[in-house]
């Protein structure tokens, strides 16, 4: 049984061009060209998110999903096809103090702190397991970080992170937040149905927002991998996966492999189920989480 979920990597190319139209002089025959105004560059906010690149206080720019650039690079160029499990390592900082290690794999949750008093400025990072990371902050602009992280070996090593330079207004919204995981946090005791049937629902929530956020962010890569999900997603398409492909992640998100089975079984009702899909659209990320949002309100 795989750990993570298969390898799902599309590129998403949204691309605002300004463009120019032709008209035919009809004294000389000549085509000449008439420069259209270009397409309005869509406001951030009207869908509650921050532009960092507007930003220059460390911190402010901290704050967003980093994801450690050789594996974004490995996972790109797999294109989906690696049957492998594929590391996903990255971090999420939080402007509560809160944050995340491995979002799109363990999901390990901590606290952190920004020391930018002096120079070299350095990240405190104290996880839930009780680990300490310090790490120096070596480079910085709003997509790109560079962390000088201490090895077991007590060497430091750089390592290169890639963001998007966006943020949520609102904590709540942040599709990484504990706030919007706790479904992926295994019970400590067995749980109703009905409890049950509210984690599957909060694990559908999280990936609505996830994909609200890759259309309003205009992300280009759509990366899943890692992702605890019994659904398969594919370009105008959700599938179950078959029951013994389930991703070790996403049975550990139950108290047992009895409970998530439970899980399963509603998740596989819900999406036998008839939705409507969007006429007209073709970008399939906003195919999907169209019918996502009808999922969780079937539950």
């Amino acid at each position: 049984m795989k750990q993570f979920t298969q390898v799902i990597y599309v590129m998403v190319v949204l691309m605002l061009l300004s463009g120019c139209a032709g008209r035919k002089n009809e004294s000389t025959g000549e085509i000449v060209t008439e420069d259209q105004p270009a397409e309005t560059v869509p406001d951030f906010r009207v869908a509650g998110l921050v532009d960092l690149n507007e930003k220059q206080d460390m911190k402010e720019i901290l704050c967003q999903s980093w994801n450690n650039k050789e594996d974004a690079d490995d996972i790109k160029n797999s294109r989906g096809d690696s049957e492998l499990e594929m590391a996903n390592r990255g971090y999420c900082f939080f402007n509560d103090g809160t944050m995340v290690k491995d979002p799109r794999g363990e999901y390990r949750l901590g606290v952190w702190m920004l020391h930018d008093d002096k120079k070299p400025y350095l990240i405190e990072m104290k996880l839930d397991n009780g680990t300490k990371e310090l790490h120096q902050v070596a480079r910085l602009d709003p997509k790109n970080l560079t962390l000088n992280e201490v090895t077991s070996g007590n060497e430091k090593k750089l390592v290169e992170y890639k963001g998007e330079a966006v943020a949520h207004l609102q904590i709540r919204d942040e599709p990484f937040h504990i706030t919007n995981n706790r479904w992926r946090i295994a019970p400590k005791q067995p749980e109703t149905d009905e409890a049950i049937k509210a984690r599957l629902k909060a694990s559908i929530h999280f990936f609505v927002l996830f994909y609200d956020h890759c259309i309003n962010a205009r992300s280009e890569d759509v990366i899943l991998t890692g992702l605890p999900s019994c659904f398969k997603w594919y370009a105008g398409g959700i599938y179950m996966r078959k029951e013994k492909d389930l991703p070790a992640n996403w049975i550990s998100c139950f108290y047992n492999a009895k409970q998530a089975a439970i899980a399963y079984k509603m998740a596989d009702e819900l999406l036998d189920r008839k939705y409507n899909w969007p006429k007209g659209e073709r970008n399939w990320v906003k195919q999907n989480v169209f019918v996502l949002k009808q999922m969780e309100k079937q539950l």
